[in-house]
């Protein structure tokens, strides 16, 4: 059995506000009320929430970002992490400094050539080929 997260801070960053609030439904279902969720977008800023989930287009601006402390988040998950090559991926990457930072993607070869492993220290986790 899996050992529980204990009172840290995690932050779900997508790229569209509708995958945030699935990612969310989804993470409430299995952690059911262990946990609390919360929105970072809009007018939402729900950061008293054990979980947040973000679109990136709205926590890497620098506005947002200087809110909080860089060690704020104890661990940051980015879906889609293959985008992680542009600059608001990188702003908020290079912004924060989490206990664990994770990236998930199925293609994580770009096709302009800009390099995402080292971003996420050459970790894999898992390889699925297909």
């Amino acid at each position: 059995m899996p050992k529980p997260l204990i009172q840290k801070k995690l932050l779900f960053v997508v790229h569209r506000l509708n995958i945030a609030k699935k990612a969310m439904g989804t993470f409430q279902s299995v952690f059911g009320k262990t946990k609390t969720m919360g929105l970072y977008s809009g007018n939402q800023r729900e950061l008293d929430k054990d979980f947040v989930f973000s679109t990136v287009q709205t926590i890497s601006k620098s506005n947002h970002l200087g809110l909080f402390d860089k060690d704020f988040f104890d661990y940051i998950i980015i879906d889609e992490s293959h985008r992680s090559g542009a600059d608001s991926y990188i702003r908020l990457i290079e912004y924060f400094k989490p206990s664990f930072l994770l990236g998930m993607t199925a293609t994580p070869d770009r096709t302009d050539d800009k390099e995402i492993y080292s971003l996420y220290d050459h970790n894999i986790a898992y390889p699925l080929c297909i």
